[in-house]
């Protein structure tokens, strides 16, 4: 639990954590998949589909829901294994 505690004291002191995972491409595109029509509402509110012009709350709830699949296809993945490869259809 020590090493836990330094990562939370680099947090507090702003230093960066730097990348230490990876992402799978077929999480990735699942995500994607299953955002897009958030995408195009969150998109059509704010009238761009630039991201970086979005109110901060809609940028955030995007994130968290492309991260909420992402995770959801990992879940899947670690708990059925990899059947035909790893393309899931978690519909």
């Amino acid at each position: 639990m020590e090493h836990i505690e330094k990562i939370k004291e680099r947090i507090e002191q702003g230093d960066p954590i730097g990348i230490k995972a990876s992402a799978n491409p077929d999480g990735v595109d699942y995500a994607l998949t299953e955002v897009k029509k958030d995408y195009l509402e969150m998109s059509k509110k704010n009238n761009s589909y630039v991201l970086h012009k979005w109110e901060q709350g809609d940028k955030k709830t995007f994130f968290l829901k492309f991260l909420a699949y992402y995770l959801s296809f990992e879940t899947v993945l670690a708990d059925e294994g990899m059947k035909d490869g790893h393309k899931k259809n978690l519909g």
